[in-house]
């Protein structure tokens, strides 16, 4: 049996009829092009959500620490989900008002 530390995984609801969790991890993002190298810590939100039609979804947003968000299909799980603009700015919201 393995145990692991459930500190990171946070109960979330988000306008809308979603709600869920959200687990939070941090890393580094390193870039590296033949002319500059860059690194960057990043935190990484992955969402599991019940939709409001009772359908359940993951997506992932990535945070820089300058505050600026990322999103892209290409990171998803499930490329072919659309998560709406909306849902993506609310679950940014929510994640602000919980400070994590």
């Amino acid at each position: 049996m393995q145990l692991h530390n459930f500190d990171n995984l946070h109960q979330i609801d988000i306008p809308g009829g979603y709600s869920g969790t959200v687990e939070v991890s941090e890393g580094s993002l390193k870039l590296e092009l033949p002319t500059a190298k860059a690194s960057f810590r990043i935190k990484r939100y992955n969402f599991h959500l019940l939709t409001p039609d009772r359908k359940n979804i993951e997506f992932d947003l990535l945070r820089f620490p300058t505050g600026e968000w990322y999103y892209s299909e290409y990171l998803q799980l499930h490329p072919h989900l659309t998560i709406s603009p909306e849902l993506k700015i609310a679950a940014k919201n929510e994640i602000s008002k919980m400070k994590i």
